[in-house]
């Protein structure tokens, strides 16, 4: 709170050990903003009093919500830190949508005054709190609407919550599949939000993400620490007695790691990728060769991997290949220790990790170019659909590219000659990311939503539609993807200023519509003001929160939008679902 006349005291018995004393006519006050009307309720209101009764008002905007006289205490000082609250039963107020200002008035007071410590408000919003200190600045005019001479023949589909809540920025935790039983024809738009702002945020931001970089880690391996185990599952066990493995007089010891790993069940490549294995700072009392071996998926041990300390070696490295490892918790390496001079207790070891390998970077091929429409293909180093890649022809140039794992589409900025906007890109899984052409005066905005075209299983931690091979006419920017299920849809790219509109028609869908979905939203939700969206809509029906337990939503027609200024890839776009028939 905000006080032009009191004065801050230090009182240990006080929230953060300070209160503010207020004499007649001082007040505080507290602005707030509220994303929908609400009621307000005074749950307490701390203050402590050594001297006469005091008289405090309570009211928000220009309304009194309650007042009350303080308790007269008098012990010499000794009663200021002694905090207490009046009954505030009947203090409810409806407040609307929008900024409002609390304040504690002190109407009177003894010389002495009155010290306020907290007060607590009941507020039936759910909101964030930087919302709510108004830090984050939010539209309630933002509607998005159908328009039902499009879907006056079509039958409504249903829309299923499966979102999840998350703190990091980078995570997909916003999932919801759309099914519906008939559908063959059906738009997807991307447009700039509706809201008003001069700002292109599009950077990644990782605060509060877990990034596993390191997908094992011990430290301080030696002196006497003869075994470990981590919250993850992973464990070490050193050993320095022979009698195991193949008996060897110069063996003095043997480290053995086991460690789990993700893998492609939900949707991570950590298992399915080669890894680095570190020790860092080996410190040996005289020549000491380790051997290094990991156990295999198939229950092999790999062929021995060596180096040589002599004293002491900053960084050694051993290796393991792509796919050799397993997803799960049955993952398993032994570094065994030799030695001629038997001192297994100098042997001190301060880091064991492992990283991913090394990635190369994506090999990109461009495959069309008439000076308006450009189309590149991708080809990962390693794509989390192991061993799966589709087939992208160019039907009306004859030109096929095998083992893509994704393309993309741009088209030339009309104000520039040489500047391209990428408006379309289509993975192998099924994801689809659209953007509208780059607005006047910026040099790109970011993607963030994504769509799944395509059925997918919804009980996936990672839902996916993989693609075998599509066909794109150049001449129409119209494709025809063949889906891996046997699945075919036809889809044409109409690009605007504000929109870049999917036209999706000829749907043929091979598996129960009412089990698996023919469209996924995929998004990302951390607290309004850092999002890719907010809310959603279906037909003209009422707003919802995205993450909130809405359960399903039936309708024609689909809006999934941000009604706040996003400082996370602020000018992505807004996406809808229009069922046509």
């Amino acid at each position: 709170m905000t006080t032009t006349s009191g004065q801050v005291m230090q009182r240990t018995n006080a929230s953060n050990n300070m209160s503010v004393l207020l004499h007649q006519g001082d007040m505080l006050s507290y602005e707030f903003c509220l994303m929908a009307p609400s009621a307000v309720q005074i749950k307490r209101l701390m203050y402590s009093n050594d001297g006469g009764s005091d008289r405090i008002y309570v009211r928000m905007d220009r309304t009194d919500m309650t007042s009350f006289d303080t308790v007269i205490v008098t012990n010499n000082v000794l009663a200021w830190n002694t905090f207490r609250s009046p009954h505030m039963e009947n203090t409810a107020l409806s407040i609307s949508q929008g900024t409002h200002i609390l304040t504690i008035f002190a109407e009177k007071s003894d010389p002495s005054g009155v010290e306020i410590d907290m007060v607590t408000l009941q507020i039936n919003s759910s909101q964030s709190l930087g919302s709510l200190k108004c830090e984050v600045f939010c539209f309630d005019n933002i509607r998005y609407r159908p328009d039902a001479t499009d879907t006056q023949h079509a039958a409504k589909g249903v829309a299923v919550q499966k979102s999840m809540r998350t703190i990091c920025a980078e995570e997909d935790n916003v999932n919801i599949p759309v099914f519906h039983n008939s559908t063959t024809k059906f738009t997807v738009t991307a447009s700039l939000p509706k809201y008003t702002t001069f700002a292109n945020n599009k950077g990644a931001d990782f605060t509060n993400c877990k990034m596993a970089d390191k997908l094992l880690y011990f430290s301080g391996i030696g002196d006497h620490n003869r075994s470990s185990t981590e919250k993850d599952g992973s464990a070490f066990y050193l050993n320095f007695h022979t009698g195991f493995g193949v008996v060897s007089s110069n063996q003095i010891g043997r480290l053995v790691i086991s460690f789990p790993l993700n893998g492609p069940a939900n949707g991570s490549m950590d298992s399915e990728t080669g890894l680095r294995f570190i020790l860092e700072n080996v410190t040996f009392s005289g020549t000491l060769l380790i051997q290094f071996e990991y156990l295999n998926r198939y229950d092999q041990w790999s062929t021995a991997q060596q180096a040589t300390v002599v004293d002491y070696e900053k960084v050694i490295e051993f290796n393991s290949t792509d796919f050799s490892l397993r997803e799960g918790i049955s993952n398993e390496i032994r570094i065994t220790f030799y030695s001629k001079q038997h001192n297994p207790d100098s042997l001190h070891i301060s880091k064991i990790y492992a990283l991913k390998r090394v990635f190369h970077g994506d090999l990109t091929t461009e495959v069309y170019d008439d000076g308006t429409t450009k189309i590149e293909v991708v080809e990962l180093d390693l794509w989390w659909r192991v061993n799966q890649s589709m087939t992208v022809n160019i039907s009306n140039t004859g030109r096929i590219d095998h083992g893509v794992h994704y393309f993309r589409v741009y088209h030339r900025v009309p104000w520039s000659a040489d500047r391209w906007s990428q408006v379309f890109v289509m993975y192998q899984d099924g994801n689809i990311r659209l953007l509208p052409i780059t607005p006047h005066g910026l040099d790109w905005i970011p993607f963030g939503s994504s769509v799944i075209i395509g059925q997918t299983n919804p009980a996936d931690v990672r839902p996916c539609a993989p693609v075998d091979h599509v066909n794109i006419n150049t001449d129409t920017l119209q494709l025809m993807i063949y889906y891996a299920d046997g699945g075919i849809v036809t889809m044409n790219i109409v690009s605007l200023f504000k929109e870049t509109r999917l036209h999706i028609s000829d749907v043929t869908f091979v598996q129960p519509r009412y089990l698996f979905p023919f469209f996924t939203f995929r998004s990302m939700y951390v607290a309004d003001g850092n999002s890719d969206v907010d809310h959603l809509t279906a037909d003209d029906g009422p707003n919802y929160a995205i993450i909130e337990p809405w359960g399903s939503l039936s309708g024609k027609f689909f809006a999934f939008y941000r009604q706040c200024i996003s400082k996370h890839n602020t000018l992505s776009p807004d996406i809808e679902l229009d069922i046509m028939q």
